[in-house]
């Protein structure tokens, strides 16, 4: 998945739920039993996970199934929304950060629990020498809508089980949770704590040690690989790994001379990350263990990787269109001109591995083959507001493409 929206973009961007859960016929169940046999297991239906590798212990499958659902960075608003891929309808929105601070989330992107994580790009803004934030939102599938009572209510403000599964955490113990049911239904987050976010969809909030967060992907251990400007020099990128349950730094990387804008861990786990100059920089290319290397030739902005491997990404400016192999070499005949303008943007549907291009300058949408070829070329000016433009792509489970 791609630019600015796992996928990035300026106004909104997109992230696919991937779901990696063992999921129970009830959560009052999860919370009183534990399950540590094969045939414990068996009680339950099991989504990307599995005990026949090891017995009598839960591993991932290696490929995650998708789950029906696409989530939105609602920059202005400083909320992250989630869409139902098959309805349309929307069925929740949750804030990024405290009330009364800068928000902006720009970047998205899920882990294989089925969390959403999101940067606000525009933290901090005082005092200027401060740290970003990244948050951490969870999921709920299933439960009866009630008020706080547990009766049922299609209107109210908690979820009452049992659930076909559940990362939210019930943080007063009143065996409900209480979440968003939608757009606009916003709850609130007056102190400063994780404790004191109502929705208890919100599982993390944390300041780290880089400005304007932008970047953020997830590995194959589930960890996130969050990026921005240096707190030391402005001109510098930070790259860090965080703890995908904890949000420890594991690893972190200051005063890197590209990256840190937005970007994604391939297939072998190489981090591929634009640079923080609007996408005019080098591509960073860096090891899992953390070595940087600055591709010079390339001047990333979107980036997506195909089904075979193959680092797609896009140049703002020029309007141009780069393949790259795992190990970061260009490809014979790339990069390739574009008919759109200032390119943002883009993602592969898995299926036939076309690349979805978001052309900002011309309200456009192109689609090109695995070559580079331009397949069709889509007009999205007739259904969008004057001066609203694409910005990011996505592909949901479906194979459906979200601009």
């Amino acid at each position: 998945m791609s630019d600015r929206i796992t996928i990035r973009g300026k106004r909104c961007r997109i992230a696919l739920l991937m779901v990696a859960a063992f999921l129970t016929a009830s959560a009052q169940a999860q919370q009183t039993k534990s399950w540590t046999l094969d045939a414990d297991f068996d009680e339950g239906l099991m989504i990307n996970v599995n005990h026949d590798v090891v017995s009598d212990q839960l591993q991932l499958n290696h490929e995650s199934a998708l789950l029906p659902y696409v989530n939105v960075a609602a920059s202005d608003r400083g909320t992250v929304i989630r869409i139902d891929a098959n309805t349309g309808d929307i069925l929740g929105e949750y804030r990024t950060t405290p009330e009364g601070l800068t928000h902006n989330p720009s970047r998205t992107t899920v882990d294989r629990a089925g969390n959403v994580w999101a940067g606000n790009r525009d933290q901090p803004r005082f005092p200027m020498n401060g740290e970003g934030s990244v948050i951490k939102i969870g999921v709920v599938l299933g439960g009866t809508r009630c008020d706080r009572y547990g009766v049922p209510n299609p209107t109210g403000a908690y979820l009452k089980p049992p659930f076909l599964y559940s990362t939210a955490v019930d943080r007063d113990g009143d065996g409900l949770i209480r979440t968003s049911r939608g757009l606009g239904d916003i709850n609130g987050w007056s102190g400063s704590s994780i404790d004191d976010a109502e929705d208890e969809c919100i599982l993390l909030y944390k300041n780290v040690p880089a400005r304007n967060c932008r970047h953020i992907s997830v590995d194959a251990d589930n960890d996130v690989w969050v990026g921005g400007y240096s707190l030391q020099n402005l001109t510098r990128s930070t790259m860090m790994k965080l703890d995908g349950q904890t949000a420890e730094i594991l690893q972190l990387h200051e005063g890197l001379d590209c990256g840190g804008y937005g970007g994604l861990v391939s297939a072998n786990g190489t981090i591929f990350s634009s640079s923080l100059n609007g996408g005019g920089g080098p591509l960073l290319m860096m090891t899992p263990a953390g070595v940087p290397t600055c591709l010079s030739n390339v001047q990333a902005y979107g980036l997506a990787e195909d089904p075979d491997g193959y680092i797609w990404s896009t140049t703002y400016q020029s309007a141009r269109l780069y393949k790259l192999d795992a190990a970061g070499n260009v490809q014979p005949g790339f990069p390739i001109d574009l008919n759109g303008t200032l390119v943002r943007g883009l993602a592969v549907t898995p299926d036939d591995g076309h690349v979805w291009i978001a052309c900002t300058g011309t309200n456009t949408l192109e689609r090109r083959d695995s070559d580079g070829n331009l397949v069709k070329e889509f007009a999205l000016d007739v259904h969008t507001t004057p001066g609203r433009f694409p910005t990011g792509v996505a592909v949901d489970y479906n194979g459906r493409v979200w601009v």
